[in-house]
């Protein structure tokens, strides 16, 4: 067992862990990165609808005015 944790500890001891760091970070950025995009496109299909909503519920308040 004392062998063994050595072995690791020796192993651990021996890597680069700046670069590892940076390695991480790199791909959680590309992680929040995705998430962010996603999120935008949701807004903007969610702004077209709303726009369309808007537009029709104009439409349709000019057409009951001018039944009146």
């Amino acid at each position: 067992m004392c062998d063994l944790l050595e072995k690791i500890l020796h192993i651990l001891g021996k890597m680069d862990w700046m670069a590892l760091t940076q390695g991480i970070a790199g791909i959680w950025m590309a992680v929040v990165a995705t998430i962010a995009l996603n999120t935008w496109r949701r807004q903007i299909k969610a702004k077209k609808h709303v726009d369309f909503l808007d537009e029709l519920t104009d439409t349709v308040h000019v057409l009951v005015l001018r039944r009146i």
